[in-house]
C-alpha cells in the first residue's frame, strides 16, 4: 500500500489532468487554453509553490506548521516546484495531444507525443506508476527547449538574509536556511524575494 501522502499527491493529479482535458476539449480547434497558476506541493502538502503557464515563479506559501528545525524543508521546496513544472509539462503536452501543434512551438517542438495517459484505475500504485512514467517520458523532452540559452546557476537570497538560493534557470537546485528562529511567513516571504529577483536572471 503506497504511503498516505503518495495517494493524496497521485488523487490531485488526476483531478489536475482531468481538468487539464476538460479544458482542451472546451477549446477551439488548434488554440490553447490559457492554464493561470498552477500549484505544485510537496507529497506532505509542507510547500505550495506557484507558477503561471510560462512556468515564471509566482508565489510560494510554507504551512504554518512548519519548524524552523526540519530539516527535509528544502527538499520540500524543490519537491512542490518540480510539481508544479511537471503540471505545466502534463498540460502542454496534452494540449498538444488533444489539440494540436501550439500556435507559436519552441523551435525544438519535435512533434513529441507521449506514449501513455494516466490511468483512471482506482488501484494507486498503478495509478502512481502511470503519472510517474508519463512525466519521465515528457520531463526531459520540455527542459530540452527550456534550458536552451541557459545562463548557468546564480546563487540569490531574501532581503532578510533567512534563504540562500541556488537557482538554475528557473529550477531549484540547492537551499540554504537559518537554523532556527524564523517563522514561516517571514521565511515565506524571503523565499518570494529571492525567487523573484532571480527571475530576474532567468535565460
Amino acid at each position: 500500500m503506497p504511503p498516505a501522502d503518495a495517494v493524496r499527491q497521485a488523487e490531485r493529479m488526476r483531478g489536475f489532468l482531468e481538468d487539464v482535458e476538460g479544458l482542451a476539449r472546451s477549446a477551439p480547434p488548434g488554440r490553447w487554453p490559457r492554464l493561470g497558476q498552477i500549484e505544485g506541493t510537496d507529497p506532505s502538502g509542507t510547500v505550495s509553490f506557484v507558477i503561471d503557464d510560462q512556468g515564471a515563479f509566482v508565489t510560494v506559501y510554507l504551512a504554518p506548521e512548519w519548524s524552523e528545525n526540519d530539516d527535509g524543508l528544502p527538499s520540500a521546496l524543490k519537491a512542490a516546484q518540480r510539481n508544479a513544472l511537471d503540471k505545466l509539462n502534463v498540460a502542454r503536452l496534452t494540449f498538444r495531444r488533444l489539440l494540436g501543434p501550439s500556435p507559436a512551438p519552441p523551435a525544438s517542438d519535435d512533434g513529441f507525443r507521449p506514449r501513455y495517459g494516466l490511468s483512471r484505475t482506482t488501484d494507486y500504485e498503478e495509478l502512481l506508476g502511470s503519472w510517474r512514467t508519463m512525466t519521465a517520458e515528457s520531463y526531459q523532452r520540455f527542459y530540452e527547449y527550456e534550458r536552451r540559452g541557459a545562463g548557468g546557476p546564480v546563487e540569490v537570497s531574501g532581503p532578510a538574509g533567512l534563504v540562500r538560493l541556488t537557482v538554475d534557470n528557473g529550477v531549484i537546485t540547492d537551499v540554504r536556511l537559518p537554523v532556527g528562529g524564523v517563522t514561516s511567513e517571514r521565511l515565506a516571504e524571503d523565499i518570494r524575494a529571492a525567487l523573484h529577483e532571480a527571475g530576474g536572471h532567468h535565460g
